[in-house]
């Protein structure tokens, strides 16, 4: 996949209205997803430079780096509390984390090529995800 053609930023915008409220930036390489946690405070991107990264939605700071993949992170999501973090990646993981304190919980290995998607159940108590 060739990414060169996307910027390491992230943007937020007003719905409503089209403004751009804040810029996000920190990432190295291309966002390839963002996602809001349930409440709308935060939002985690993923980008081609092996990270995601967790913003304050309401002022655009960076608050955490979740680092450890080997390869571009493809997607994310929060768990229904937004306690947790899901990464997935082109090195064939995805990894669990703590949305908090960005402590790996687990990593989860299995797949023998990227892993693109993943899905919480509706119970938060499984997680499957997809690969390309």
């Amino acid at each position: 996949m060739n990414n060169s053609s996307f910027e390491p930023i992230g943007r937020i915008w007003d719905a409503n209205t089209g403004e751009l409220l804040h810029t996000l930036v920190g990432h190295t390489s291309g966002v390839n997803s963002a996602v809001y946690n349930a409440t709308g405070s935060k939002i985690v991107t993923a980008s081609s430079d092996n990270t995601a990264r967790i913003w304050d939605a309401n002022t655009g700071e960076l608050l955490n780096t979740l680092e450890g993949h080997t390869s571009q992170v493809n997607s994310t999501l929060y768990n229904a509390t937004g306690s947790q973090v899901v990464t997935v990646s082109g090195d064939s993981t995805a990894r669990l984390w703590d949305a908090e304190s960005d402590e790996l919980l687990h990593t989860l290995e299995g797949h023998t090529d990227w892993v693109s998607s993943a899905v919480y159940n509706a119970t938060g108590s499984q997680i499957s995800n997809g690969f390309l």
